[in-house]
């Protein structure tokens, strides 16, 4: 199909035959109907030469490789790709393609310098947690704090937090070697097969703290937050949990929900930004400077509350960089920064979907405190 030849040339994927030829095969797949070649074991078998005692438990290449187009396939349309008249994506939770008309440009993840791996990660939350038994409870406050997280408290399950990645890359022994030995000055030769990118499980320092912040203002002893991966995700946990989707650019589950807000995250111009769908010259745009005193930036971010036609609840707590996400993540968790939300929303807010932009200040990679700059509320 013309879709499909279309991205396989770009440049995102040109240069990587694998991901051409796992779209080529889950796209035709898809195509002929034939549900039993989309399996994890047959494209193992078929495209990635497995033999037929393949053992998904002991080779996620599939699950690897799905990753990865759906990485690729996120920036080929936030930029080469934004004016196509059909889009092609692969669905966190299963390899058949779907097919759409588009709706908003983004991008896949951006770099990160400071990590959590997931354990580390889980012992933070456990400490959250204590802590959180003995934080005060707003339950029979009206304030507007806790009239935006009513339904997700009000919730008989609990919520999963889906966080966005830290991109990484794994050296070569080899190069490593060279590295270490090589003199300060002296330029080094990369050789074929010598960096490959790192498994994507891995967070950034402030997605690690807006997590601790969502934990310890949401868990409780009988309904505690669980954490995942994007790619953790089956289409079962979408429809029967509250979301939390923490990150942007970083989180291809929070990029999804793009098209039904007004506010959206976007690439314009190799530059991330947020803009408003009804009006192409209202935008907010990440900027960093370095100055005389340090490094200094502004950065935006977005809160939203949103319940589908089916009763589905999802919240969205990201920003452009990860400093926003954090700031997000301190406005959604501090009842301080909400009575200014409630001295401008329309009356009856709490029952209807609601969008906040925020706007924070970043000196030498701390965020202050968050403003809002924009808010939306529908039904």
């Amino acid at each position: 199909m013309e879709a499909l030849e279309r991205v396989c040339a770009s440049s995102e994927f040109r240069s990587s035959q694998r991901s051409q030829s796992f779209l080529r095969y889950v796209v035709k797949a898809t195509l002929e109907d034939r549900p039993e070649d989309l399996k994890e074991r047959s494209i193992a078998i078929q495209v990635f030469g497995r033999k037929p005692d393949y053992n998904a438990t002991e080779d996620s290449i599939v699950r690897v490789q799905a990753r990865d187009v759906r990485q690729r396939l996120a920036r080929y349309y936030a930029a080469e790709g934004k004016n196509d008249p059909q889009q092609i994506s692969l669905p966190i939770g299963t390899y058949r393609a779907e097919f759409q008309t588009p709706t908003v440009a983004y991008v896949g993840p951006t770099p990160a310098k400071r990590r959590y791996t997931l354990p580390i990660l889980l012992a933070l939350a456990t400490i959250a947690v204590i802590a959180a038994a003995s934080l005060p409870r707003l339950s029979n406050s009206t304030s507007a704090y806790d009239r935006f997280w009513q339904p997700l408290t009000n919730s008989t399950r609990p919520p999963i937090v889906i966080s966005g990645t830290a991109r990484h890359w794994n050296l070569a022994d080899s190069l490593q070697a060279r590295l270490l030995n090589a003199p300060a000055d002296k330029a080094i030769s990369l050789q074929p097969n010598e960096i490959d990118r790192g498994d994507s499980r891995m967070l950034s320092y402030e997605n690690g703290a807006a997590i601790m912040n969502l934990v310890a203002a949401h868990s409780r002893p009988n309904k505690r937050v669980q954490l995942r991966f994007a790619d953790q995700i089956v289409s079962t946990d979408l429809r029967d949990h509250p979301m939390l989707f923490l990150g942007a650019f970083n989180n291809a589950l929070t990029l999804s929900q793009m098209p039904k807000l007004r506010y959206r995250f976007a690439l314009v111009n190799h530059r991330h930004r947020i803009v408003d769908s009804t009006d192409p010259n209202r935008e907010w745009v990440y900027d960093r400077n370095e100055t005389p005193n340090g490094r200094q930036s502004q950065d935006y971010a977005m809160l939203c509350r949103l319940t589908d036609s089916s009763g589905a609840l999802s919240y969205i707590v990201a920003g452009i960089q990860g400093s926003g996400t954090f700031a997000a993540a301190e406005f959604a968790t501090q009842p301080k920064f909400w009575r200014d939300f409630d001295s401008q929303a329309p009356a009856g807010w709490e029952n209807q979907n609601v969008q906040i932009v925020l706007k924070t200040s970043v000196v030498d990679r701390v965020a202050q405190a968050p403003e809002i700059v924009a808010t939306h509320v529908w039904r």
